[in-house]
């Protein structure tokens, strides 16, 4: 439970206000930066037997901000609204209205919002566990949520029954505890039960969760406590925006006959691409040749189609899945009168990987470009010219994903090169509606020296003999963006090669549902979430010396 402020605010009053007010810093000298911590409790940690009447107490190295335990003090199990709190000088104190439960364990966690009076925090949460009857219960949980501030987020634990169905925007937590910076929480002192956990992003801290507004993490699986295990680790969570509204289409622009630009309420995955027409409302079909998300808004997207004329048309939108990949809406339908503007659009280099002029071209590596609109891909003479140093020319091999990105394979590793230059022939690069490449046509890139790289491979095994789907792996360089995603084989095993020298972190999920996505779960009705893993330490990897051995296990 939450303590409210504003009973805080009641008990102690304007007296003990004002008596804080004026114990600021003394004159001169460097400001108080160390954080305060808890010196002595009431009852003591772990005690039993301890009585109904005790008032709960914590007493800390320096006087604390009343203001700042609301929110950051969290009891279980639940005592209700008549919880009574005194915060003066150095001191918090907590009473009952009734006396404590008979024979059972409280767990009392204070936050990391908990502050001095020169606004420094606690360093970590701290939990007092004791016991009104013979012994303390001494289940525990802990795991990690992998979100940006983390300190903000609190994990929850549900009593759990058989078939039992949880609805954390209606029913309140029996254990609550807060992340650290890293993101680390630690659930103790917990009766032996069956467990349903949740990560929220609480904003308005009142311990119940909201759909609308407040992010929320689910677990890959339920903890039982119940038998001979005490200890329950590596609670994985990653946390989303659970936003169950219908998507529909707010708006759909049409620059000519060809082109359509559709906005949709919320972002929207790019796997949108299977089953979905435009017709004119009489029933002939018009196919709909390209689909692509607008990079920078996943609202939007573009489509090409066949010429259309004026006439009144349909958009069918099927399967429809947001951007964590959860189904949003079966079927959208979107009526329309088309426009028979030509279209008079020349086709335009949007971007190409790796960046013109940079020193990043990996030997061996793909260079992709991508364009503005739907090319005609029917053309089957060399649509390039690839020089090596600029004098040479390299064969390679092209190949269309989709119709706006061309991707240029070397045949060869490129071993001496320099410098790798790239010529697109506009006479033979046009898209749908025949209009010819425009822009710049030519690119340019230092090729790395294959003695500046090295790679990384290890096995991944699954503590789950029975678990099924591949193991998606990502690859992190500290500080940059994810730079390479693969799946392991089926023996787990995995290889990132021509990799800089860095320090790198390694990442991975069992794709169950086999769509290729992370799943993120959702809470009522409960679907847990697909299991991953983080690995906890950074790989160095060093140019020529490949890193091997990296093993890392998915827990159940």
């Amino acid at each position: 439970m939450k303590i409210s402020l504003i009973k805080i605010l009641i008990i102690f009053g304007f007296g003990l206000y004002s008596a804080c007010a004026n114990q600021g810093a003394p004159p001169g000298g460097p400001p108080d930066q160390t954080p305060p911590y808890v010196v002595h409790t009431i009852p003591d940690s772990n005690a039993t037997n301890v009585s109904r009447t005790t008032a709960v107490e914590f007493e800390f190295s320096e006087s604390i901000d009343a203001r700042s335990v609301e929110g950051n003090l969290f009891i279980s199990p639940n005592p209700g609204d008549d919880a009574k709190l005194k915060v003066k000088g150095r001191k918090i104190r907590m009473e009952m209205a009734d006396s404590l439960i008979a024979d059972i364990t409280y767990t009392i966690t204070l936050g990391t919002g908990i502050k001095d009076l020169r606004r420094n925090a606690l360093k970590e949460s701290y939990t007092l566990g004791f016991s009104t009857g013979e012994k303390l219960d001494r289940k525990q949980i802990s795991g990690r949520v992998f979100a940006e501030k983390s300190v903000e987020v609190t994990v929850w634990s549900y009593f759990l029954d058989t078939n039992d169905e949880i609805d954390p925007t209606i029913i309140r937590p029996a254990y609550a505890t807060q992340c650290d910076e890293e993101g680390n929480f630690r659930l103790a002192n917990l009766a032996p039960r069956n467990y349903r956990l949740f990560a929220v992003r609480d904003g308005n801290k009142n311990q119940l969760y909201d759909k609308s507004s407040e992010q929320i993490g689910v677990t890959s699986s339920d903890v039982d406590l119940r038998g001979e295990n005490q200890y329950a680790r590596n609670m994985f969570f990653r946390l989303m925006l659970e936003d169950t509204s219908r998507v529909r289409i707010v708006s759909l622009d049409q620059a000519d006959r060809r082109h359509l630009r559709v906005r949709f309420s919320r972002a929207v995955h790019p796997g949108l691409k299977d089953d979905n027409r435009l017709s004119e409302v009489n029933g002939r079909k018009l196919s709909i040749v390209d689909l692509l998300p607008d990079p920078d808004n996943p609202n939007l997207w573009s489509m090409t189609t066949l010429p259309r004329d004026s006439s009144h048309c349909e958009l069918l939108i099927k399967n429809l899945k947001d951007t964590y990949g959860r189904p949003v809406s079966d079927s959208i339908r979107y009526e329309f009168k088309s426009v028979a503007n030509p279209d008079t659009t020349s086709p335009r280099i949007r971007s190409v990987i790796p960046p013109d002029s940079s020193r990043m071209l990996f030997p061996g590596q793909a260079i992709l470009a991508n364009f503005s609109e739907a090319i005609d891909t029917s053309q089957t003479d060399s649509l390039f010219t690839l020089l090596q140093d600029s004098t040479t020319q390299v064969r390679a091999i092209e190949r269309w994903n989709g119709l706006r990105r061309l991707e240029i394979w070397p045949d060869s590793t490129w071993s001496g090169t320099k410098w790798m230059r790239l010529n697109l022939d506009s006479t033979k690069i046009k898209d749908v509606a025949g209009h010819q490449l425009s822009g710049s046509k030519t690119f340019a890139w230092r090729v790395l020296d294959p003695d500046t790289l090295s790679a990384i491979s290890g096995r991944i095994t699954d503590r789950d003999s029975l678990a099924w789907g591949r193991i998606f792996l990502q690859l992190k360089k500290d500080g940059e963006e994810a730079r390479e995603a693969v799946a392991a084989d089926e023996s787990g095993s995995y290889r990132f090669g021509a990799i800089l020298p860095g320090k790198y972190i390694l990442s991975g999920f069992r794709d169950s549902d086999n769509n290729g996505l992370y799943s993120f779960g959702s809470t009522f009705p409960f679907l847990p979430a697909e299991r991953f893993f983080v690995a906890q330490d950074t790989i160095l990897v060093r140019a020529r010396w490949p890193n091997e051995g990296n093993n890392y296990v998915i827990e159940k």
